[in-house]
């Protein structure tokens, strides 16, 4: 749990940096997973390996959520983390799971060509098939490691002969201690000539070695406590408990047990702090030889218990971890099936929810053609009354009959319309509370709303299509009805991807019917994940506000804010170009994603309720001017009904005001999460 709340608190604390300082406004993904991996790498030092796993993965997270392919450098980070979650999972004993990761790591640094990491990765495969006893493999990878080091000076390459000559060392049942000594004398000269505290420590420890490979044994005890005493100044205190399990190893050569017992426990007391799983376990071996020489068998054998025993919980933790891939196979097999069983019923709903669509356009198509009729009737009977005076009061009752008539189609397209829009149930799924403010021009409108909700998601939009009146209104039908097959048909989920579908279908449907022009729609459009209370916005042109309580952390990627005492107003900017044909037809539509609190308020609109003239001036209510509103309607706690009362009563008056008529339709809706 404590582990659990560091992460959240230095999450809080990168977000923090952001808002703190004005060139910090946006963490790059670089920054981001280098963040990660400088503090999983400080865990790592510290011994504190599944700490530093989770690090190091949460790093790698970012990689998976940024979407798009990853640059050079962020290929290098991703890497770096991988190589990194080897060692950490290597020092811990569990040697499965490091040596997929230093495979990973591998392909990536070959598909770099980057040297250094490539002799890394060797390097850590060798000390994998070293650990799982094949020697002559681990040598295989030593030494394409050292060739490399040595081509490119690498100051590591002390670390590769010493690597061969300990591979040959647990080979010595095949009389290669020879080789054992001339790489170790290679490695210390390596070691000597570097002249750095590593280097000096590398050293100390291999020099302890050759002696010990000697058989000078108290040569090697100076040797290695010298390399003690530089430990313990600086460098990588996971090396600490090794030191102190090979000194105990020369004095029990030297049958000074008491000695190799102290410092036996020296190890192990270090190995348990640093988590070094194979230090302590080479530390319980020892204590375990020295007491069985010295005939105390009831230490002996405690001491061989506790070997066993932690030998069986890296074999515990390896099985644990093919456990969780297995379960996950088969849950994926598992929601296959269902998935499978469910394909049929999607396909019988599609095909009922086409022969509706087609229901409703031949309907709206036959609507038009009767308006159409009926003002050709209209153009000749006000032909006949210049030619006919004398029954001009005759045609001018025609006239009214006719014009009933049209008045009653568009009224029945207003109630077509009404039944098109999203129904109740959708909307109040979606939040704890909401309002609609929708004020067609005329009696139909080419603004319209539209909601989808289920036990997971939450889709809604607002739009203002091209045109009002009867015109815009056939538009708004087609954007329902697409947006309907796009999100409830086809299960798209992802608002950018949304908007692109939507724009295809507008284009090629006015390209069917011979027209060419700038015909669409503006739209804000927001997604909600009931599950991680995370909102994903995508905009043509129509932006989204939230309104959130000083409290709470600020969003990312917000255009420009308002601070008010109590609340801020955020302002997410949509991109510049509409849903339809335009010159940037081909770009795609941009998703803005930000985590959602309980009490966030969400305000989508169209522009006819900023542009409207009204108020002493005759100038238009401006879009600063509503966000100020909106702004002070949360400082002052109402509620969202009367949010859309008091909206509706400030529009009503600034018309009043400027005796102006409605210009446009107006559209407006607030979401409280």
């Amino acid at each position: 749990m404590l582990i659990k709340l560091k992460y959240v608190i230095s999450t809080l604390f990168l977000i923090a940096m952001c808002y703190t300082f004005p060139n910090a406004q946006e963490l790059s993904i670089e920054d981001s997973v280098m963040y990660y991996i400088k503090e999983g790498k400080h865990q790592q030092n510290d011994g504190k390996y599944f700490e530093a796993i989770d690090y190091y993965s949460n790093g790698l997270r970012l990689f998976e959520s940024y979407g798009k392919e990853l640059t050079i450098k962020q290929k290098e980070n991703k890497a770096l983390a991988l190589n990194n979650i080897g060692i950490s999972y290597y020092y811990s004993g569990i040697i499965e799971p490091a040596l997929v990761n230093f495979h990973d790591a591998l392909l990536l640094f070959e598909e770099l060509k980057d040297s250094s990491g490539i002799t890394k990765s060797y390097n850590n495969l060798g000390l994998i098939y070293m650990n799982q006893g094949d020697p002559e493999k681990a040598v295989e990878f030593y030494h394409k490691c050292c060739d490399i080091r040595e081509r490119i000076n690498d100051k590591f390459l002390g670390d590769s002969y010493w690597n061969i000559a300990m591979a040959y060392d647990s080979k010595n049942k095949l009389k290669n201690s020879d080789s054992t000594i001339k790489y170790l004398e290679i490695a210390s000269q390596c070691y000597k000539e570097l002249n750095t505290r590593y280097g000096d420590n590398s050293y100390a420890v291999s020099l302890g070695y050759l002696y010990s490979m000697q058989s000078k044994f108290k040569e090697s005890i100076e040797a290695y406590k010298n390399a003690l005493e530089l430990y313990k100044q600086g460098g990588d205190q996971s090396y600490v408990s090794e030191v102190y399990n090979n000194i105990s190893m020369q004095f029990y050569y030297l049958k000074e047990l008491d000695s190799a017992q102290h410092y036996a426990f020296q190890g192990l007391i270090e190995g348990e702090k640093h988590s070094t799983i194979v230090h302590s376990l080479h530390s319980y071996k020892t204590l375990y030889q020295v007491n069985q020489d010295k005939k105390d068998w009831q230490k002996a054998f405690l001491y061989l218990e506790k070997y066993h025993e932690l030998k069986d919980s890296i074999r515990n933790s390896e099985t644990e971890h093919a456990s969780i891939q297995q379960q996950e196979k088969y849950k994926y097999e598992k929601q296959k099936l269902v998935d499978d069983a469910n394909h049929e019923k999607e396909i019988t709903l599609f095909e009922a929810n086409q022969r509706q669509q087609k229901i409703v356009i031949g309907f709206v198509s036959l609507l038009l053609l009767i308006m159409l009729f009926s003002a050709y009737i209209i153009y000749k009977r006000l032909q006949t009354t210049r030619k006919q005076k004398s029954v001009i009061e005759q045609q001018k009752n025609v006239v009214e009959d006719q014009h009933q008539q049209i008045q009653s189609s568009i009224n029945y397209a207003s109630r077509i319309q009404n039944a098109l829009l999203s129904n109740e149930e959708y909307w109040n799924n979606i939040g704890v509370d909401r309002f609609i403010l929708f004020k067609p021009r005329d009696v139909v409108s080419g603004d319209f709303y539209w909601a989808y909700s289920d036990s997971k998601v939450a889709i809604w939009a607002v739009a203002d299509c091209t045109g009002h009146g009867v015109p815009g209104a056939f538009m708004s039908m087609l954007g329902i009805s697409f947006l309907n097959e796009i999100v409830v048909n086809n299960g798209e989920r992802q608002p950018s991807q949304i908007l692109n579908e939507l724009r295809i279908r507008i284009i090629n449907a006015m390209a069917e019917h011979g027209k060419q022009g700038a015909d669409g729609m503006d739209i804000a459009l927001c997604y909600l994940n009931r599950e991680n209370q995370e909102l994903i916005y995508a905009g043509a042109y129509n932006p989204l506000i939230l309104v959130r309580n000083n409290d709470l952390a600020a969003p990312e990627n917000f255009k420009k804010n308002v601070v008010g005492s109590n609340y801020t107003l955020f302002d997410f900017a949509a991109d510049r170009m509409p849903v339809g044909k335009h010159v940037k037809s081909n770009n795609s539509f941009k998703d803005h994603k930000l985590e959602v609190y309980s009490g966030d308020k969400i305000y989508l609109f169209t522009d006819g309720y900023q542009d409207q003239f009204g108020g002493s001036d005759k100038t238009k209510y401006k879009v600063k001017q509503l966000k100020n509103d909106l702004l002070q309607f949360n400082e002052q706690k109402l509620n969202l009904a009367s949010q859309n009362n008091q909206l509706d009563s400030n529009l009503e008056d600034w018309m009043n005001k400027g005796k102006s008529s409605q210009i446009d339709d107006v559209c407006l809706v607030g979401v409280s999460l």
